[in-house]
């Protein structure tokens, strides 16, 4: 065999990396210190749930840009299906030995999605030199469009006692050394308690958002007499859910500073009237808290406000209780040492709150229930004394001072004395009558004088 020529050899030569380098162009592979196009969802996310049906297509790619700039393609498919096209912004943000690169950003909104799982693949075109490269990416992830929005909560809201006494304390004067005794008080604590019986619900994290959703509630009131609800918790302060069956929240109505009732509620903190009806309503909410940027702030604490973003149920039905103020206050109009001539002397009392039950002891005897003003009935003669005492629905009972009064009731007249008297009469003088007549007949009659 003949060997070829320097000439022949050196032009094979050069077909050859021609060839070779063509093919290596193709596979991404021009330059091995440079990275092929890399493609990055942002949403949806592979392997992630997502609780809305319509989610943003939303992803970026990095890619060795051409010499000529020329325009680059991408576009999309749903399960399969047909390609649409995305637009893309590309900007050169650097360079590789040399080589500049790109960052290119596309977004698309899918069209709504059932229920399920799903799948998107990605493509795009470039140009490197003379070569065209395209590259794919796909993600699959699940729709569940069943947990929509909170269903509307199951609270009770309830009057809870803590009632503590604070003891009598003792000292000795350092300037006397007398002892010097320290009353002790009693501190009628209360506190208006929202019991929430929760959902089942799991947090998961939402990629459309980028956020972690969670459930919360929030709670509104208002006076029963009035209309406006004033709502208890700002958006940053939203209680969250407990991982127990119920969740608790706490309104304490003791001031232990001011030693005064006061109500954690807002706008009901200025006070209430006695025995006042407040009326609550409880909602639920999915989603997360956020910062966002307010352009028309008016001070350095509205530039950023918290909102929250998610789904919310509707306000509940509405549950009232009856906030008990003080022990009732009793008055006894009647009895007030007074003396009665009669045996029934009325007992009549004022009270200045609703009670569900009333009752008297009369002369330190076991109480009785009326329901009201009353009369005492067949009192003796003598001295007595009564007390009056009510109770409210909370169970807290007053009672009115002691009264004393005196009951005379004259002796009737003495009848029976005199009737006796006057038959006895009678019957002496019948007596005589029939004496003197028996006389008479048996001659001894009156004696004339001679």
């Amino acid at each position: 065999m003949r060997n070829a020529s320097p000439a022949t050899t050196f032009v094979a030569a050069l077909l050859a990396v021609a060839i070779i380098g063509s093919s290596l162009v193709n596979l991404g592979w021009a330059n091995p210190k440079l990275p092929d196009a890399q493609i990055t969802f942002h949403s949806p996310q592979d392997g992630r749930g997502y609780t809305l049906s319509s989610l943003l297509l939303n992803f970026s790619v990095w890619s060795v840009n051409d010499y000529n700039n020329d325009t680059r393609q991408a576009w999309y498919s749903i399960d399969g299906g047909a390609s649409t096209s995305v637009s893309l912004a590309c900007e050169v943000v650097g360079s590789v030995i040399g080589y500049p690169y790109s960052s290119f950003w596309g977004a698309a909104d899918l069209p709504p999605l059932s229920h399920g799982p799903h799948n998107v693949v990605v493509s795009i075109e470039y140009d490197f030199g003379d070569f065209v490269l395209t590259r794919s990416r796909s993600v699959t992830f699940q729709v569940d469009t069943s947990m929509r929005k909170p269903s509307v909560p199951e609270f009770t809201v309830k009057l809870v006692e803590g009632p503590y006494d604070i003891p009598s304390s003792y000292l000795i004067s350092p300037y006397t050394g007398q002892n010097i005794t320290i009353p002790g008080t009693h501190i009628d604590k209360r506190a208006i308690v929202v019991t929430i019986k929760n959902q089942p619900f799991a947090s998961y994290y939402d990629a459309n958002s980028g956020s972690n959703m969670s459930f919360y509630y929030n709670v509104r009131a208002k006076l029963h007499s009035e209309e406006n609800w004033t709502v208890q918790y700002n958006v940053e302060d939203v209680p969250a859910r407990t991982d127990s069956e119920y969740t608790t929240l706490v309104y304490p109505m003791y001031d232990e500073n001011a030693n005064a009732y006061q109500i954690a509620i807002i706008g009901l903190v200025n006070g209430f009237p006695p025995d006042a009806q407040v009326d609550f309503q409880a909602k639920a909410m999915i989603g997360y808290v956020h910062r966002v940027s307010n352009p028309n702030f008016t001070s350095q604490l509205d530039m950023f406000p918290y909102v929250f973003t998610g789904e919310e149920s509707r306000w509940s039905s509405t549950q009232t209780i009856t906030i008990f103020g003080d022990i009732p206050n009793l008055s006894i109009l009647t009895l007030q040492n007074a003396s009665y001539s009669t045996s029934n002397v009325p007992l009549i009392f004022t009270i200045d709150k609703p009670v569900s039950q009333v009752e008297y002891s009369l002369d330190g005897q076991p109480n009785v229930t009326v329901a009201g003003n009353t009369t005492l009935t067949e009192l003796a003669n003598g001295f007595h004394n009564v007390t009056v005492y009510a109770a409210d629905e909370a169970g807290k009972t007053g009672a009115s001072e002691t009264v004393f009064f005196k009951v005379e009731v004259p002796e009737p007249f003495p009848i029976m004395p005199i009737v006796v008297s006057v038959t006895v009469t009678a019957v002496v003088a019948v007596a005589v009558l029939v004496y003197l007549k028996k006389r008479k007949s048996s001659g001894l009659g009156v004696v004339k004088n001679p």
